[in-house]
């Protein structure tokens, strides 16, 4: 994970007049640590070192920038928060303002905006850009003369490109890994319009599976080592997938107990954790 910190400032002159300037001259240089790396994934991002305010509403800034390579089944995510809660402050005047990832500059400032996200899907060695705008409140003839500053920071993480909602999509094709008492098995369904078909099997427990979406919205899957007709509830095991925060909960009818190995959708192993 990295961290960029930027100074935002501004400077209200005459209450007549309709522009500020914003630079980020307090930027810390150091706040930004190495690249973050992994078998696959090697990034660096940048931040507009010095956005310029020239009027309330929207203003324009170079924008996020990525650069490197992502693993598969990853994604790069960059966040922002900010010190004065998206502020800038004067003594006790504030001047509100919003991040936006959006180049629309008809956008208007929102008091109650979320804080934004940047998400990269795929980079290369040039560069991939993304719209940061600054979307000011209007200040004219309501903010006295003075410098008004915030500090924000915009982190970078690595996250799961691909989850369990991925697999509620149509033509998704979900993979559970899994062993039981024999050994290991898997059992592979092709979501078709939310019908989801049986295509592959292997081991003692798949001989009978299905799949389907839950009353909840979750990823039902069952496999039943006693036939296809799960007329046994003792040798029926069940996986239910939350498509929400990728966790899962398993059950055993009884016998024949299986331990989860892995969960795939459409070729990229998903990252789920067990509930207890």
């Amino acid at each position: 994970m990295k961290k960029q910190l930027k100074k935002l400032t501004a400077s209200a002159g005459a209450l007549t007049m309709l522009a500020a300037s914003m630079s980020a001259g307090g930027v810390i240089a150091s706040a930004m640590e190495a690249p973050e790396s992994t078998a696959a994934s090697d990034y660096t991002f940048t931040i507009p070192s010095t956005p310029t305010v020239t009027q309330a509403g929207y203003n324009a800034t170079d924008g996020v920038t990525a650069k490197g390579t992502l693993a598969k089944g990853k994604k790069l995510v960059i966040t922002a928060d900010s010190t004065d809660g998206f502020a800038l402050v004067s003594g006790d005047n504030k001047i509100g303002y919003n991040l936006v990832n959006t180049g629309n500059a008809d956008i208007e400032f929102d008091s109650n905006a979320a804080a934004p996200s940047w998400e990269f899907k795929e980079l290369n060695a040039e560069g991939v850009t993304q719209p940061l705008g600054i979307v000011v409140e209007d200040f004219v003839g309501k903010k006295p003369r003075g410098q008004y500053t915030d500090t924000v920071t915009f982190t970078a993480k690595l996250e799961n490109a691909i989850g369990v909602a991925d697999a509620l999509k149509d033509g998704a094709e979900i993979v559970l890994n899994y062993n039981d008492m024999r050994g290991a098995g898997h059992v592979t369904f092709k979501n078709s319009n939310g019908t989801f078909y049986l295509i592959d099997k292997g081991g003692w427990f798949a001989e009978g599976a299905r799949a389907s979406v839950n009353s909840s919205g979750k990823l039902f899957i069952e496999i039943d080592g006693s036939g296809v007709d799960f007329d046994s509830a003792h040798f029926i095991n069940t996986f239910t997938f939350d498509p929400n925060d990728d966790t899962f909960e398993y059950t055993c009818g009884g016998y024949n107990y299986t331990t989860f190995t892995s969960l795939v959708i459409n070729g990229v192993t998903v990252e789920v954790t067990q509930l207890q």
